[in-house]
């Protein structure tokens, strides 16, 4: 779906630029862009996608392990 940004009466250059920037950012345009620059490998896409996972694995823990703390120290102020 194409991204349109109309300049509206007496707008400048400059502030329609910038509309049409921050348009490109929320529909995340330039970042499929850029992935899709250069071809490849399916053995490269899927070990980036199991990078992800284990980066995504590794958060979840890291978040567990802060509010089991928080709620450690909380019981034992009590």
């Amino acid at each position: 779906m194409p991204s349109i940004v109309r300049a509206k009466r007496d707008e400048s250059t400059d502030s329609v630029i910038k509309r049409f920037k921050k348009r490109m950012m929320i529909d995340n345009i330039l970042t499929l862009v850029k992935e899709k620059e250069f071809y490849k490998k399916p053995a490269l896409l899927r070990k980036d996608h199991n990078k992800e996972i284990e980066r995504r694995k590794y958060r979840e823990r890291m978040e567990r392990q802060k509010s089991s703390k928080k709620s450690f120290k909380k019981s034992k102020k009590k």
